[in-house]
């Protein structure tokens, strides 16, 4: 259902659709596809800037390889790897190399987050509209 609003007597109504709260499997397929780039953009790195990180990085595929890339798990490994990429002061030659992984490694993170959000605001107005809360 459409709403018309009439803000000023004068300018004709406009109409405003309501919001689409929906994650298609489109937008699942997009935000793996994501978090599979974040997955091998740091084989581009040498070894010693992934030291310390092999657990993290492990859990961050697993995540991704269950098809959890909406999960506060795939989140939490995805800031972890974050943080220890941020530490390193890469070498001349290598600083693309790291902004690329950064770069991977955000837009999962964000896309996770963004499509995390848009489950649970459905979910609440799914209870909302059966009377629970």
């Amino acid at each position: 259902m459409h709403h018309q609003f009439n803000f000023f007597g004068n300018v004709r109504p406009q109409t405003i659709a309501p919001l689409q709260l929906d994650l298609r499997d489109e937008d699942l397929n997009r935000i793996q596809t994501l978090a599979l780039k974040a997955r091998d953009s740091p084989h581009d790195l040498p070894q010693d800037y992934l030291r310390g990180t092999l657990c993290d990085l492990q859990f961050f595929e697993a995540q991704i390889v269950q098809q959890r890339v909406l999960s506060e798990a795939f989140r939490d490994a995805s800031s972890a790897l974050l943080r220890h990429l941020a530490r390193i002061e890469p070498d001349e030659d290598q600083a693309f190399a790291l902004d690329r992984v950064i770069w991977h490694l955000r837009d999962a993170l964000n896309a996770s987050h963004r499509g995390a959000d848009l489950m649970d605001a459905k979910q609440e107005i799914g209870a909302r509209s059966s009377g629970k809360k």
